[in-house]
């Protein structure tokens, strides 16, 4: 049963584990490999875990095959937010 925690996950299997429910803290990727790079991306998005800045870090991994992932994904960074604004024109909706 692999990802439960069952006596037979590895190691790796397990830390791959904690690394994908934390992925938010991870600052960096850069030197470490492709295939766990992958890995993890994998199951962050398994997860529902990826955000902008988690994909920024996947990105500046420096490894070309998540680039392509996420380009085939057509994964996309969201549109920067408009401010608030109490002006009524800008769509805020009726006071009755």
């Amino acid at each position: 049963m692999a990802g439960s925690g069952a006596k037979g996950d590895t190691l790796q299997e397990m830390a791959m584990q904690v690394l994908a429910r934390n992925v938010k803290h991870v600052e960096g990727l850069q030197g470490v490999p492709e295939e766990i790079v992958l890995e993890l991306f994998k199951r962050t998005i398994e997860l529902g875990k990826l955000d902008e800045d988690v994909l920024e870090t996947f990105l500046q991994s420096g490894h070309e095959s998540v680039r392509m992932i996420v380009e085939k994904m057509e994964i996309r960074p969201l549109p920067p937010k408009i401010p608030f604004s109490s002006n009524p024109w800008l769509g805020e909706g009726p006071k009755y």
